[in-house]
C-alpha cells in the first residue's frame, strides 16, 4: 500500500494515475483527515481517515468524479464536527449494509440527495415511478448487472432508448449514494452499456412555419395558443413558459427572469415585441398568479396541452414536431439567420463548461436582436434555407 501527502488541487487530483497493481493512498496538507485512494484501474475515492472510541477508521465519503475537492472538504469538516458531538458516522453506514431494499433506497435517495440537490429531481420521480416502482421489493444485493442489463433492454425496445438511458442513469446514481451511506458492494450499473443516443434535429422549415403559425392563429383554446405563441418566440423549455408567473415579468425592460433553470440557474429571456403584445394582451384579462392559469391542473398553470398541440398539427399538416421543437427552431432560425453559437445559447439558457464563461461576458443586446431578427423572419414568411 503507497502513501503519498501534499495539498490537495482539483488539477492534481485530476492528473493522478494508478501506481501498477496496488490501491493508492493521498492525503490532503489542507483539510485534516481528508484521503484519496486510487485503484489499479484509477478510480479515485474520497475518504476520511480519524480515530473514533480509538480506532481507527477510513470514512468513505464519495468517488471523485461524483462531487468536487471543496465539497469533499466540507464533508471531511462535516464528519469532524460529528465526531466531536459523540456521533459515529459509521453507525448509518452499518445499518445499510444490513439487506436493504430497492424501494428503501429509493425514499432515502429521494430525500436525502435528489430533493435538496437535483433541479430535476421530479423527473426522477417519473422516471421511478413509470420504470423501477415494481422493484420496490427486490434486495439490492438481488440487483445485479444483468438484472440492470435486462430492464434497460426491455426498456429499449418498449419505450426506446433514451427512457431506457435515463432509468440506468437513475439506477446508477443510486447506487453510488448507497454506496456513499455505506453498501460495501460494486455499483452494478457501471458493467451495463448504455445506448447510442442520436440527438433530435427536428425543426420548423420555412414552409412548414407558415402552416403552422395559420393552423396556430385559428387554435380555438386562447390559453393554449397564446402558450405556444410565447413558447416559439421565447425559445424557453417548455416546462419554464407553462410555470411563467406574472411577477417575473418586467414589461418596462422587456424581460422575462425564469427563476430556477433545468440546470439549477436563473435566466434572463429578453421578451421581442411580438412576445411583448401577447403578454400585455393576457395582463389585462388575467389577475391570478400565473400568466397561463388552469382550473384543471393541481398547480393552477397550464400543463402539457396535447389535445390543442395535436389538432394543430393535422391543421397544419405537419408530422413528427414535438412541443420542445418550438425551442430547437427558434435556435435554428437564428443560426441560419448569422447567430453565432454562444449567442444563441444564451438565448436558450444553454449551459456547459466549455460556453458558459463566454455567456456570462455577453451582453443582453446581441442576444435580443438576434431574437429580433428569427421571430420577424419566422412571422413574416422570411425564407431562412
Amino acid at each position: 500500500m503507497t502513501k503519498h501527502r501534499f495539498k490537495f488541487t482539483s488539477k492534481t487530483i485530476l492528473a493522478i494515475q494508478p501506481e501498477g497493481s496496488a490501491t493508492t493512498y493521498y492525503y490532503d496538507d489542507h483539510t485534516r483527515g481528508l484521503g484519496l485512494y486510487v485503484t489499479k484501474k484509477g478510480v479515485k475515492t474520497y475518504f476520511v481517515y480519524r480515530r473514533v472510541d480509538g480506532k481507527p477508521q477510513r470514512i468513505i465519503l464519495a468517488r471523485a468524479d461524483e462531487i468536487t475537492l471543496e465539497q469533499a472538504r466540507e464533508k471531511t469538516q462535516k464528519v469532524h464536527y460529528q465526531i466531536s458531538e459523540g456521533i459515529d458516522p459509521q453507525e448509518k453506514k452499518r445499518a445499510i449494509r444490513i439487506e436493504m431494499t430497492f424501494g428503501e433506497l429509493w425514499e432515502m435517495y429521494l430525500e436525502r440527495h435528489a430533493k435538496l440537490h437535483r433541479s430535476s429531481w421530479k423527473y426522477d420521480v417519473s422516471i421511478h415511478k413509470l420504470n423501477l416502482a415494481h422493484w420496490k421489493d427486490k434486495k439490492l444485493s438481488h440487483i445485479t448487472a444483468q438484472t440492470i442489463r435486462e430492464l434497460h433492454a426491455k426498456l429499449g425496445k418498449e419505450k426506446g432508448v433514451v427512457t431506457a438511458n435515463h432509468a440506468h442513469a437513475l439506477i446508477r446514481i443510486m447506487f453510488n449514494k448507497a454506496i456513499e451511506w455505506g453498501w460495501n458492494k460494486p455499483n452494478p450499473a457501471y458493467a451495463v452499456k448504455r445506448f447510442k443516443e442520436h440527438s433530435r434535429e427536428r425543426f420548423l422549415s420555412s414552409q412548414e412555419m407558415k402552416r403552422f403559425l395559420a393552423a396556430l392563429d385559428k387554435a380555438s383554446c386562447e390559453n393554449v395558443r397564446d402558450y405556444l405563441f410565447l413558447s416559439l418566440f421565447t425559445g424557453a423549455r417548455r416546462s419554464n413558459v407553462q410555470a411563467m408567473n406574472w411577477k417575473d415579468i418586467d414589461f418596462d425592460s422587456a424581460r422575462w427572469t425564469i427563476p430556477t433553470t433545468k440546470n439549477g440557474k436563473p435566466h434572463i429571456v429578453p421578451l421581442v415585441e411580438q412576445a411583448l403584445a401577447i403578454l400585455k394582451a393576457r395582463r389585462l384579462k388575467t389577475n391570478g398568479e400565473w400568466v397561463f392559469p388552469s382550473a384543471r391542473s393541481k398547480s393552477g398553470h397550464l400543463k402539457n396541452p396535447l389535445e390543442v398541440w395535436n389538432a394543430i398539427l393535422k391543421e397544419a399538416q405537419i408530422t413528427n414536431l414535438r412541443l420542445h421543437d418550438l425551442r430547437r427552431t427558434l435556435g435554428s432560425w437564428q443560426a441560419a439567420l448569422g447567430a453565432n453559437s454562444y449567442v444563441i445559447g444564451k438565448s436558450l439558457g444553454h449551459s456547459s463548461q466549455h460556453a458558459t464563461a463566454i455567456y456570462a461576458r455577453l451582453d443582453i443586446t446581441p442576444v435580443r436582436d438576434s431574437l429580433d431578427k428569427a421571430v420577424n423572419a419566422m412571422v413574416g414568411g422570411v425564407a431562412t434555407t
